[in-house]
């Protein structure tokens, strides 16, 4: 049975922001919801809270664009950042990868006339997935010990790739 594709719903109030994940998060999604998480934040958000209890699967890139907005948000401590009711297959992940222990994991109880708004399709070209899918690893690089350490030659391939790509045009 495939898990459906991603769709992404978010609800805004009282300065939280709450992004639900349904399907399988990917490489695809992260550009955006970094972008759109930014944008929150410019508009005065003080939360950023994504809801994986729909969620199927992740991929290293997503999981390395969590860990991008949550060592974004140390930096501000008039924002919040976390993780909402990670599906089993999720936590699993996040364990294995030993990200578990560093993305919180908040509560959250979903208001009765909650008002759910599709997020538009993020169409990202497709120099804006690279440097996604490089800056993503190089967070998961700086995980301590054998975490990090799988990611580490990881990010530093994908960032020789791209730099000989630059250099050759």
């Amino acid at each position: 049975m495939n898990s459906p594709k991603c769709s992404l719903r978010f609800l805004s109030q009282s300065g939280q922001v709450v992004l639900r994940v349904t399907g399988r998060a990917t490489l695809q999604q992260s550009p955006g919801i970094r972008r759109f998480a930014e944008k929150c934040r410019q508009q005065g958000a003080h939360a950023f809270l994504i809801d994986l209890r729909n969620c199927t699967h992740m991929d290293s890139t997503f999981v390395g664009t969590l860990l991008f907005l949550q060592r974004k948000s140390e930096s501000d401590p008039q924002f919040e950042f976390g993780l909402v009711a990670p599906a089993p297959a999720c936590q699993r992940l996040l364990e294995q990868m030993g990200v578990a222990d560093v993305l919180p994991v908040v509560p959250f109880e979903e208001p009765a006339n909650a008002s759910w708004t599709d997020l538009p399709s993020l169409a990202e070209d497709m120099g804006q997935i690279k440097s996604s899918v490089i800056q993503a690893h190089q967070e998961l690089a700086k995980l301590p010990g054998e975490s990090g350490e799988q990611f580490r030659a990881v990010a530093a391939c994908l960032a020789a790739e791209e730099k000989t790509k630059t250099e050759t045009k």
